[in-house]
């Protein structure tokens, strides 16, 4: 079973892609299933989709960090 003490061993390890590090397959494959399926709104407008494991990378990022929202790295969030 994973845990946020294997993403913190993760962390550790250099990576070419920090979203495979951050947010290894076996996690995905846990969290995938869960999420919403993005739905385009029939009268239009509202917030472009986003890639999904961008998108948890970005929430294990912050809850493993300490770090804000606003101070994400550029080009996430």
């Amino acid at each position: 079973m994973w845990s946020f003490a294997d993403a913190a061993c993760c962390c550790r390890t250099v990576s070419a892609d920090p979203s495979r590090r951050l947010v290894p397959g076996e996690l995905w494959e846990l969290t995938a299933p869960l999420l919403p399926p993005f739905a385009t709104r029939p009268q239009g407008g509202g917030t472009a989709s986003v890639e999904e494991r961008a998108a948890f990378t970005d929430v294990v990022y912050v809850l493993t960090s300490g770090c804000t929202w606003l101070y994400l790295p550029e080009g996430q969030a």
